[in-house]
């Protein structure tokens, strides 16, 4: 398991003052840890974080730029302040395995509050953990986890992509002209089999006539495998494509597309939404249309801040995944503000009373443990994302 430790200082209400100012299997058992008042805060008043990301497997292109994101955000938050963060980053693995492990570990550190994991699927295992010993879980990309039955330990920084894929379908039926869709979607992959439900209501919500839904098993397909399945879909005469995947099977379903049909529109899920999924694809990602947390486009102060700094210490643009992760330690912080102290029942209570704070996403409030503000709808183009309407 991979460990990355960054300790940096944080002082709780000047941060949020620069905040405003910039504006499924058997559960695993979980780890025995302290669950007193004083959990989450070491001898000296800092506040313990733990971060849980894909660094490698299927979803590192994700999980890299979540752990980028989280880590600038401590580190630039902290910027002329007192109280010090420890935030210690651990590799899931993309597995269940993996991010069980790495939860117990920062648990039995005991940590007041943990940032992840990427994966939804591995979140279904591990959140259960960290809900049992009463450590709250900010989930900053889970778009398909039920979180409510998990329990009041998990907040939902992402929006779930009940709430984004609608809108992209929305606005592909507004501004693209699409009435009706086929659906491809990864039937091995959870996160990807939530989204294509996520499809199947903004479909019916739309007026979208699903006429085609073809689930299809990755490991069965090559290159001609990819070709052969949208060939498939375009005997219906479908309008556009709707597409519920992520990582290689994402983009080897936009290079199809576009050989196939490179003036008919698509729409994919945030699966889509980093550069390892479109730079495979090149001129074929193209047009996509897809529905984000984030846009580096979007008119809030933080996030044209964010987005210059995160280039400097990482010399590439950020992603939504970023942002997100971001955003993660903005909340944190808020909530301890608000609970007032860096336990672990501060952090929960603070949660709850915080309000709208301002963060690289927008205002940003909860209701019902979901994150609320605006989605981006978004069109690749050129290599990167245009913003079509927030």
């Amino acid at each position: 398991m991979r460990v990355r430790r960054v300790v940096v200082s944080v002082a709780v209400i000047a941060v949020v003052a620069l905040s405003a100012a910039c504006s499924g299997g058997s559960s695993p058992e979980p780890a025995e840890a302290d669950t007193s008042t004083n959990s989450g805060t070491a001898s000296t008043g800092t506040l313990i974080a733990g971060s849980v990301a894909s660094l490698t497997g299927s979803a590192a292109p994700y999980g890299l730029s979540q752990s980028q994101g989280t880590e600038l955000a401590v580190e630039v938050e902290a910027a002329g302040t007192s109280t010090p963060i420890t935030l210690t980053t651990l590799d899931d693995d993309s597995s269940p395995e993996g991010g069980t492990a790495a939860f117990n570990t920062v648990i039995e550190q005991g940590v007041a509050a943990i940032l992840g994991p990427t994966l939804s699927p591995v979140a279904a295992q591990t959140d259960p953990l960290a809900q049992a010993v009463g450590v709250p879980v900010l989930a900053v990309t889970n778009t398909t986890l039920d979180i409510a039955s998990i329990g009041d330990a998990v907040w939902r920084v992402t929006l779930s992509e009940q709430v984004m894929i609608p809108q992209a379908v929305a606005a592909a039926s507004d501004l693209r002209g699409v009435e009706s869709a086929v659906l491809l979607s990864d039937g091995t992959d959870q996160y990807s089999i939530g989204a294509a439900a996520a499809f199947r209501t903004g479909a019916s919500d739309a007026g979208v006539d699903l006429v085609d839904d073809i689930v299809f098993d990755p490991a069965e397909l090559d290159s001609a495998g990819y070709q052969a399945l949208v060939t498939r879909a375009l005997q219906s005469n479908p309008d556009g494509l709707f597409l519920a995947a992520r990582s290689t099977p994402a983009s080897n379903l936009l290079v199809a597309a576009n050989t196939a049909a490179p003036t008919l529109p698509v729409v994919g899920g945030n699966g889509f939404n980093a550069a390892d999924v479109l730079g495979p694809a090149g001129s074929a990602a193209d047009g996509l249309i897809v529905a984000a947390s984030w846009n580096p486009d979007i008119d809030v102060p933080a996030s044209k801040l964010f987005v210059r700094r995160f280039q400097e210490r990482f010399a590439r643009p950020a992603d939504a995944f970023a942002a997100q992760g971001y955003a993660g330690i903005q909340i944190l912080v808020a909530a301890a503000q608000a609970g007032g102290g860096t336990s672990r029942q501060a952090i929960s209570a603070g949660l709850g009373r915080m309000g709208t704070i301002e963060t690289v996403l927008g205002s940003l409030s909860f209701v019902n443990n979901e994150a609320v503000y605006p989605a981006s709808i978004q069109e690749y183009r050129d290599g990167r994302f245009e913003l079509l309407r927030r």
